[in-house]
């Protein structure tokens, strides 16, 4: 199984981690004397025999950050990167090498009080605490965390843009903060930078590509296109980079009502 950087396997009665690359070897087995002589390693990889595992940890990767299995044995930890795509593979392997951990013994000596708490058979595999699910990220959040670059490369698709109909504090917003009002005639901004940023946690579709104008959310890139859009987004993502194009915004006071419509220039997919 390819995690990031490494490989993972279980052979029989072990499991094999190998790195790919000298930052994986540093994650996986560490640097210097304290290397050297662990037991476990050989050459660029780990190999853990199963009835030496003391405690298996897994942390899901996001769109972000990747994900970590983190494998004790020895007293000693080796990690194991992989992406967002490898989750389920990594999680069944996460699920299996825990259940070949061994409860520790318990001590011959137990502590002052002992006799008071109810001690589980040591047949009985502990059940971790529940915790709380990681909260979803946000269009802010990202925002926050990342870089906006202008790649080198031509704006050659033209995209009308969706959705706009349920942003319209959105463009109040906007057009508020350029001292612009809204108009019955019609009131145009030309020349804005728009940032295009990819959605995975979005419920209705993981595709989503929201476009966004100086912090305010204006729409989405059409589902038909968005297919194209995200998946490379989410490589700039990884890089901690967002991509921005060129935006128009017409908007229009209808009787109270917000009528708007948003013309983005940006990158064709396949550029990206």
């Amino acid at each position: 199984m390819d995690g990031y950087g490494c490989s993972v396997e279980v052979d029989i009665g072990s499991v094999i981690i190998t790195a790919k690359n000298a930052m994986a070897r540093t994650a996986l087995i560490g640097i210097g004397p304290a290397a050297a002589s662990n037991p476990y390693v050989a050459g660029a990889s780990a190999i853990i025999p199963l009835r030496h595992l003391e405690r298996v940890d897994f942390s899901p990767a996001s769109m972000l950050t990747n994900g970590r299995l983190t494998l004790t044995a020895g007293g000693r930890q080796f990690i194991a990167h992989f992406r967002r795509k490898d989750r389920q593979g990594f999680e069944q392997l996460a699920q299996f090498l825990a259940s070949q951990v061994r409860p520790q013994p318990m001590s011959a000596e137990p502590a002052l009080g002992s006799q008071l708490q109810t001690v589980s058979p040591v047949t009985d595999v502990p059940i971790p605490p529940r915790t709380a699910p990681p909260a979803k990220p946000t269009i802010e959040g990202v925002l926050a965390q990342m870089a906006v670059i202008e790649p080198d490369v031509p704006l050659d698709e033209q995209i009308e843009v969706t959705g706009e109909t349920y942003h319209t504090k959105s463009f109040r917003k906007l057009f508020r903060d350029k001292g612009m009002p809204i108009t019955s005639a019609g009131t145009t901004l030309q020349d804005q930078r728009c940032v295009l940023v990819p959605e995975p946690w979005n419920e209705h579709d993981p595709n989503a590509v929201a476009v966004v104008i100086e912090g305010h959310v204006v729409g989405y890139v059409p589902a038909s296109m968005a297919v194209d859009y995200s998946q490379r987004l989410l490589a700039w993502a990884r890089d901690r980079k967002l991509v921005a194009g060129a935006a128009r915004v017409w908007v229009k006071d209808e009787g109270g009502m917000i009528r708007a419509r948003v013309t983005i220039l940006v990158p064709e997919a396949e550029m990206l």
